[in-house]
């Protein structure tokens, strides 16, 4: 008898820490596996529930590489969430798509949901970086580069500047004919690049607040890094036109 009160206690206990933030588990799951993640937030009750959920399946079918995950927003588990995403006060219900490393990239309400618009969200995996690093409050340095550049230097002074900025910094490297980025970049206005590697600076608020070509002194890269633009141009999904390069 006692055997099978710690056997049952046991399995309580078990069951209690499975339930308990495992919305956030399943996210993490997810993406360790390398999957972007579709999150249907919802409360109980919620008529159209369902018609989100399936716009969420028919925009998997076009990628299947993501994982459907459903939170109920009244649950109190999952409250760290629903600030983290800031989900208080949305209508419900919403769609939340999360990279595969972890990072928001977007969201819909029901309203405005769409298969495509859900897909369009999920993104490459250069721009899921860049969006990691600045929700982790850090600038970065986009360095575009083409496999004929010389690139040691460049990045060389970039790694200083990181560490000038106590590490509120990281380098984010993209191969300009990458195809796979070529929609984020463009996004940027990123549509060409001279003959020497390009240093995109993105301060940790997503703004573009300059560009070099070539190498560049890492006091320049720190000071551009604290830069904000008046005009507020060129977050990486806006698609406003980024300054001209520097020579």
């Amino acid at each position: 008898m006692k055997y099978s009160i710690v056997v049952a206690a046991f399995l309580v206990c078990c069951w209690l820490q499975t339930a308990i933030g495992s919305v956030q588990n399943d996210i993490a799951m997810a993406n360790k596996a390398g999957h972007a993640v579709f999150l249907i937030v919802t409360e109980p009750g919620n008529p159209d529930e369902a018609k989100a959920l399936a716009i969420a399946k028919e925009a998997q079918t076009l990628h299947p590489k993501v994982v459907l995950i459903t939170m109920n927003r009244a649950d109190k588990e999952n409250k760290s969430l629903v600030d983290k995403y800031g989900l208080a006060g949305a209508p419900l219900p919403a769609i939340v798509v999360i990279a595969s490393n972890g990072a928001l990239a977007g969201g819909a309400l029901m309203s405005e949901a769409t298969s495509e618009g859900l897909i369009a969200m999920i993104p490459s995996q250069k721009k899921a970086d860049v969006l990691k690093n600045m929700q982790d409050g850090k600038s970065v340095f986009l360095v575009v580069t083409k496999k004929s550049h010389q690139k040691k230097e460049v990045l060389g002074k970039c790694r200083i500047a990181c560490s000038d900025m106590n590490n509120n910094a990281s380098i984010v490297e993209v191969d300009f004919d990458d195809a796979s980025e070529k929609r984020f970049l463009s996004d940027l206005k990123i549509n060409q690049i001279q003959d020497e590697p390009q240093t995109f600076v993105i301060n940790s608020h997503g703004q573009v607040t300059g560009s070099f070509t070539g190498t560049t002194d890492a006091k320049t890269l720190v000071a551009t890094a604290a830069q904000k633009p008046a005009s507020g141009c060129c977050p990486p999904s806006s698609g406003k036109a980024c300054p001209p390069p520097k020579k």
